[in-house]
């Protein structure tokens, strides 16, 4: 049907964002066969409209169809029909017209200035009115455009054969005077309104003619002490509105269809959602540890809302940040499990050749032998990174390093009872017996320590979430000492699992490759088994149970309370952000919950 092969043709476009047809057409085969028939029957059609002299013909065969959508005896039925009879007849005696361009620029032209009576409502449609006469309208609401400099006020430039002061000395309208009267009138406006109704300005940056405007000077009277606040609202950068999220784009409710419920548990709360953690035994991951970890009542509602912002958008041309990390990984690991160890005669040269040809294979056979511009430049970027890394893994593997793991799959593992599921991009050995495991990351890391604990203010705060969960105190780098808690659980959950595959005190690292070749390499997390002097527990202790607690309280779907109200900084990438005020329990209100600050666990 239509919105299958709609939602093929996006999904297409999302992941090889293909530059021929034909690429396009093996993509569909391949991944979407079910909507290679009415692909083609529409590529059948542009072919038959490509035919010479017939453009005509083939849309008016369309004729009865849009007719039956729109009503045969409208107006603009009546038009479009007219103009394509006429294209038919000019096809038919000449071939001037029959190049289907030139035929369908030709249409456009007799299409484009006609019009069609337009039937909106009266109450629709709002009165144009000129400067002077704003005034003395008696509507409550204004809205006043075009308030730029040489509108109002009028002129403002020198005229050399009638001067200000002749101007004024005759008694002809100056600009001063000019500008005194729109003074007068704008001041006027905004204190008729000031207790009720509302005077809205809207201001170009550019004229019809693409020539740079500026706000009227009138807008600049203002004390002193808000001017600068003034200049900052009226000449401040504009950027492209941010492309639209999921919910903002229709079929999106704010509670399920059996509504909300006060409830101390998320069954309840939402009785049609089923826990998959609880309902299905689904394994836990860090990546879903780190979403609870930004907000648990958000990490919730999107749950049972089932609320996606990462799903596909329009206009896409490149490769988002997680593709192009994909990508990346996928190159690496053909290129450690070919060069996992040093072997005689390794060369830099070399390996960032091999890296290179590698890149080459996997783009090519991603997104097709003529690829998009945007895509040729991510691709450079890549093989600027890749050569940086090829000569760093030669020196670790001259250091006594050998990669053992790529891309490791762990499935069959629990941890306090409860099973996990991650994939470690890669696992070295050192000639000592040492383990490292290692993330990568596409862009600028910061330390392992920073990207995984955060101070806070209010350690009681935690017994809000869960009684059991205890801050882990550091030392800040003025030597202080500072409660913070876990906001991302990922290396030590690698740790864990590696002490107990391997053995020993397996250390973690995270291996950096972002754009500037500079910042490429390896940040290690050498505290992570040593505890504080005079504390017992070591971060890593610290991670495990954080990780078995808000495991547990996933499994019984607890944890109703948001970041606010936990001391935390709210995630920066929140879908609810527009939907919310600023107040703390602006969430549940939202939501019509009545839940009280301390919920009974």
């Amino acid at each position: 049907n239509q919105q299958y092969c709609c939602a093929a043709l996006d999904k297409i476009q999302q992941k090889f964002l293909p530059e021929s047809e034909d690429y396009l057409l093996s993509r569909l085969k391949e991944f979407y066969p079910a909507a290679l028939p009415s692909i083609q029957a529409i590529l059948a059609w542009r072919n038959r409209m490509a035919e010479p002299g017939t453009l005509g013909e083939r849309l008016m065969e369309w004729f009865p169809a849009l007719a039956n959508a729109y009503g045969p005896e409208t107006e603009a039925m009546e038009m479009l029909h007219s103009c394509l009879s006429g294209l038919i007849r000019l096809q038919q005696r000449s071939t001037a017209f029959s190049r289907p361009e030139t035929a369908l620029q030709l249409l456009m032209k007799c299409l484009q200035p006609l019009r069609v009576k337009n039937r909106r409502k009266a109450h629709a449609v709002l009165d144009s009115l000129g400067w002077m006469e704003v005034h003395f309208r008696p509507e409550k609401h204004l809205i006043l455009t075009g308030l730029n400099e040489g509108t109002v006020p009028e002129g403002g430039v020198s005229d050399q054969f009638m001067p200000e002061e002749l101007r004024e000395a005759l008694g002809i309208d100056s600009f001063n005077r000019k500008k005194a009267r729109d003074s007068f009138l704008l001041t006027a406006l905004l204190h008729s309104r000031e207790r009720e109704g509302s005077l809205t300005i809207i201001l170009s940056r550019t004229s019809s003619k693409n020539d740079p405007l500026t706000p009227s000077s009138l807008l600049m009277r203002c004390p002193d002490a808000e001017l600068p606040h003034r200049v900052e609202q009226l000449f401040r950068e504009i950027s492209d509105p941010p492309a639209p999220l999921p919910y903002q784009r229709g079929s999106w409710y704010l509670q399920p269809a059996e509504g909300w419920k006060a409830a101390t548990d998320i069954g309840a709360m939402a009785p049609g959602y089923k826990n998959p953690w609880k309902e299905k035994g689904l394994a836990f991951s860090p990546s879903v540890l780190k979403r609870f970890l930004a907000c648990p009542m958000r990490f919730w509602m999107r749950e049972a809302l089932h609320m996606n912002e990462e799903e596909f958008l329009p206009d896409k041309e490149d490769m988002a940040v997680n593709e192009l990390g994909t990508m990346l990984h996928d190159v690496l690991e053909c290129f450690c499990r070919e060069h996992a160890a040093l072997k005689d005669g390794m060369e830099a040269a070399a390996l960032q050749d091999a890296i290179t040809e590698i890149l080459e294979q996997t783009f090519r056979k991603q997104y097709g032998p003529t690829p998009l511009m945007p895509l040729l430049l991510q691709k450079r970027s890549m093989e600027q990174r890749l050569s940086v890394y090829a000569v760093q893994h030669l020196q670790d593997l001259q250091e006594g390093w050998s990669c053992i793991a790529f891309e490791h799959q762990v499935e069959d593992w629990s941890l306090g009872g409860f099973p996990m599921k991650f994939r470690i991009d890669r696992i070295d050995r050192h000639a000592d017996g040492r383990i490292r495991v290692i993330d990568y990351k596409t862009g600028a890391a910061a330390s392992c320590e920073r990207k995984h604990l955060e101070t806070i203010g209010r350690p009681d705060a935690l017994s809000l979430l869960s009684p059991a969960l205890r801050p882990y105190t550091k030392r800040q780098k003025n030597g202080r000492l500072a409660h913070a808690r876990w906001k991302d659980l990922q290396l030590p959950v690698y740790v864990l699992w590696a002490a107990e595959a391997y053995g020993g005190h397996p250390s973690a690292a995270y291996y950096a490759l972002p754009a500037n070749p500079l910042d490429i390499g390896i940040s290690a997390w050498d505290t992570l088994h040593d505890p504080m002097p005079g504390y017992e527990e070591c971060a890593l202790d610290s991670a495990r149970a954080w990780t078995v607690e808000l495991m547990k309280l996933l499994h019984e779907g607890r944890g109703l309370i948001t970041a606010e109200e936990l001391g935390w900084n709210p995630p920066s990438y929140d879908v609810f952000k527009d939907l919310m005020a600023s107040r703390r329990e602006s969430l549940q209100d939202l939501l019509g919950l009545n839940l009280t600050p301390h919920l009974p666990f």
